[in-house]
């Protein structure tokens, strides 16, 4: 039996959530690098404590940015794999960035944020760019 779904405004939503996702993934990348080739890039006002996760922080953002890019271009293709992935990926995003609020706290608040609006459009109306 093969249902006809109606296709709504949601759609645009959901490609924005995917690019959303390309950009935290660009963006996590880059950070995860910085912060790997720089100690004193995540240590601010937290001192010794930072530099000596940084290292540690650094790949785990830059593993958490490959991961939320593939996923991302999933979204695009309507994988249902892909919104599973990226709802995880957003939510670990957003508490990965929840970490560096202390030290970043308008970019982190702003990043945790778009998570949110990742995670809303993609639960309530992923379906909707799913292959038929």
């Amino acid at each position: 039996m093969n249902q006809q779904r109606d296709v709504t405004g949601w759609v645009g939503w959901i490609v924005f959530a995917a690019v959303i996702m390309v950009m935290l993934g660009v963006f996590a990348i880059i950070g995860g690098l910085i912060a790997i080739l720089d100690d004193s890039y995540t240590s601010g006002p937290l001192g010794t404590y930072a530099e000596s996760t940084a290292n540690a922080w650094g790949w785990s953002t830059l593993i958490l940015g490959i991961i939320t890019l593939f996923a991302a271009f999933g979204i695009l293709k309507g994988a249902t794999w892909a919104r599973i992935v990226s709802v995880i990926m957003a939510g670990l995003v957003a508490i990965d960035h929840f970490a560096t609020v202390r030290v970043y706290p308008i970019w982190g608040l702003i990043v945790i944020m778009l998570c949110i609006f990742v995670i809303y459009a993609l639960i309530v109306h992923g379906r909707e760019l799913e292959v038929q």
